[in-house]
């Protein structure tokens, strides 16, 4: 089982947690739910990656984050009985998650109390992506575009990274004209392959440099 909440836990914790989940598969394209839906669960991701989109003022749909096997999305519907989802979630490829529902963690902190540990971690870590990503709004639109390729090389590994050059440039807030250009400087050195549709990586530690200049 993978999940970093998990296992901030204590082995008799993580049992009574374990058996409260509930399994849900997704097909690609699928969406897990949608920006503004009541929010009643936590999905931690097992198989598969998940793409978490916001909307701008302008309507402009931003992919702010990928999620993969081990990491989680949807925590703040575990703290307020009537939370909206902030962003709509779809499954980038056939995805595997296990759910636990806010009734089923309320009931176990009654009996479990140290279960607020997997509360806290999970909090923890919305606060850290949430100011990363508030900091790298901050950047040139040329390096937001190579982190969004750095976090997507460590999300695929070897695999090809199937996004259009419009999802890359609602990824990093930017247009497509700028995109086009980082990828095309990516395949001059030799760090990128892209066809239609369909982006590999192949030098993930140019890519990395990139990101941090």
């Amino acid at each position: 089982m993978h999940s970093r909440l998990i296992d901030a836990l204590g082995p008799d914790e993580q049992v009574a947690l374990i058996a409260r989940l509930r399994p849900r598969t997704y097909k690609r394209g699928q969406t897990v739910f949608n920006e503004a839906d009541p929010g009643d669960c936590i999905h931690l991701v097992q198989a598969g990656r998940l793409s978490v989109e916001m909307s701008t003022a302008q309507g402009q749909v931003i992919i702010v984050r990928v999620v993969q096997p081990g990491e989680h999305v949807g925590e703040l519907a575990l703290v307020h009985p009537d939370s909206r989802r902030s962003a709509r979630v779809c499954a980038l490829e056939p995805t595997e998650t296990l759910a636990l529902y806010r009734r089923d963690l309320d009931a176990l902190r009654e009996s479990q109390p140290g279960v607020d540990r997997f509360l806290v971690v999970a909090l923890a870590e919305l606060v850290r992506r949430t100011t990363d990503f508030a900091v790298e709004l901050l950047l040139p639109p040329e390096q937001r575009v190579w982190r969004r390729l750095a976090v997507l090389a460590e999300a695929y590994g070897e695999a090809p990274i199937r996004m259009s050059q419009d999802d890359l440039a609602r990824a990093a807030g930017t247009v497509r004209q700028t995109v086009n250009r980082v990828l095309r400087a990516g395949v001059q050195v030799g760090a990128l392959s892209v066809d239609r549709g369909t982006i590999r990586v192949l030098d993930c530690v140019t890519v990395r440099q990139m990101a941090l200049r």
